[in-house]
């Protein structure tokens, strides 16, 4: 991407965008990001560069949302999460650009028509205190066995997306909001995951050479920015509720979705 002030005004527009997603919901960032990025720069360049960007808004929400989190209880996910992440970057650094950019084309339209039918910061149905259900017992049954195989499934398929693309909330958010967790537990969940997968899809990257000393500096300089964009989230959550922000990411989502299996 050529450093040019129009080309830099909009990099600034879309992490403060995507923050701002991030912050009014508990997730988006990487939606919001790997959508718009590819418009400035090839996906290989962006998704690196949004996986440092994100790290700084999962960190900033999950330092606010800290008392509500029960990591343990996350351990299938996690381990999905973690074996899911080297397939995904061994698709963006082996197939094609074009390829790559219409799958996804295809997943930011998946998320938008789920989107729709069930917004985004859905409040939940019911809460429950961390331990208070019979899952928390130490028997483990068959059903145990099959809800942690399910979503070990669920991490895999998370951390692939997110090791492409950075898109792997979905699926995430998808399984939480199936729990009987509070809102707040649930948020700090996704803020644990996303932190461990972020990390552990950074690593990955750096072997195979997509962080570069270039990435890291232009992601310190987007930090202010993301941090900016977090504040105003929460702000806009407060005022004007998440599910209506939630409605613009999800329209956003699919004109880029469309935009990018028709001419990526």
């Amino acid at each position: 991407m050529d450093l040019t002030p129009t080309n830099i005004l909009a990099l600034v527009g879309i992490v403060l965008l995507a923050a701002t997603a991030q912050g009014a919901t508990g997730f988006g960032f990487g939606l919001v990001a790997a959508a718009l990025m590819p418009l400035l720069m090839s996906l290989r360049s962006a998704t690196p560069l949004v996986a440092v960007l994100a790290s700084g808004a999962t960190l900033s929400v999950l330092w606010r949302l800290r008392r509500h989190c029960a990591p343990r209880r996350l351990a299938p996910l996690i381990a999905g999460c973690l074996a899911g992440i080297p397939l995904g970057v061994l698709g963006l650094v082996r197939l094609p650009e074009e390829l790559l950019l219409r799958a996804l084309g295809m997943v930011l339209l998946g998320v938008a028509v789920h989107g729709l039918r069930r917004p985004m910061a859905e409040a939940p149905v019911e809460t429950q205190e961390p331990g208070s259900s019979a899952a928390a017992s130490s028997t483990t049954t068959p059903s145990d066995f099959g809800r942690r195989l399910a979503a070990f499934l669920v991490g895999v398929s998370s951390g692939a997306l997110g090791g492409a693309f950075n898109t792997g909330g979905p699926p995430l958010v998808a399984y939480l909001h199936r729990q009987p967790w509070s809102k707040e537990e649930r948020t700090c969940a996704l803020q644990v995951l996303f932190t461990i997968s972020l990390a552990a899809r950074i690593a990955a990257m750096s072997v195979t050479g997509l962080v570069t000393v270039d990435v890291l500096v232009r992601g310190a300089l987007g930090l202010p920015f993301v941090l900016l964009g977090v504040t105003v989230g929460q702000v806009l959550f407060r005022r004007m509720g998440g599910r209506q922000f939630g409605l613009v990411i999800v329209l956003l989502l699919a004109v880029m979705g469309v935009k990018l299996l028709v001419a990526p």
